[in-house]
């Protein structure tokens, strides 16, 4: 897998062998990094459930200021930091090993321009999205991956305060790019 954009285009990320682990595909990560692209410049930026740190990485490589990456698999920190160092990123980076949910719970409000928040499909860990609005400033951006299976309704009400600003279908994949309610 390689980076989408950015001053590292085309380097080859280092991929965890993880079971289960559902690696955000090129062409979803292209439209998320066209999508975004000047707020990533000097952003804060938070991968959670980041797995190979291509969301965190592709952000680097467009001028985050800062990326924190934190997974529960050892597997995962120890490729991406592998990744960081190869491309000479990781003075620029956090890794986290634990708990999404802890994390969370331990960091600053306002803390992140932007979430990218990729939970398994198997365990969605919706209960998480109104945690994550504090640790978010006041104009950032929760993009979030989820399965088509989840209906748009259900989304809704776990996102009770934050509004959907654009949502993209990919098939197999859903991506709703959320922002906070004042």
């Amino acid at each position: 897998m390689r980076i989408v954009k950015g001053a590292l285009r085309e380097y080859h990320l280092k991929i965890p062998k993880i079971t289960d682990l559902r690696v955000t595909p090129y062409t979803v990560r292209k439209e998320l990094v066209d999508f975004l692209g000047a707020r990533l410049s000097r952003a804060t930026v938070l991968d959670l459930f980041a797995g190979s740190g291509s969301l965190g990485i592709d952000s680097l490589s467009c001028g985050a200021l800062k990326v924190t990456f934190v997974d529960i698999h050892e597997n995962s920190i120890i490729k991406i930091k592998e990744s960081l160092v190869a491309l000479n990123l990781f003075g620029r980076a956090r890794l986290s090993l634990g708990s999404c949910e802890k994390f969370i719970e331990n960091s600053n409000p306002g803390e992140y321009d932007i979430v990218f928040f990729t939970p398994p499909y198997q365990n969605l860990n919706l209960f998480l999205l109104p945690r994550i609005r504090r640790i978010l400033k006041k104009t950032g951006l929760l993009i979030f991956e989820f399965p088509p299976s989840l209906e748009l309704e259900k989304l809704r009400r776990a996102c009770g305060n934050f509004e959907v600003v654009k949502l993209l279908n990919f098939g197999w994949s859903r991506i709703a790019v959320l922002s906070p309610v004042p």
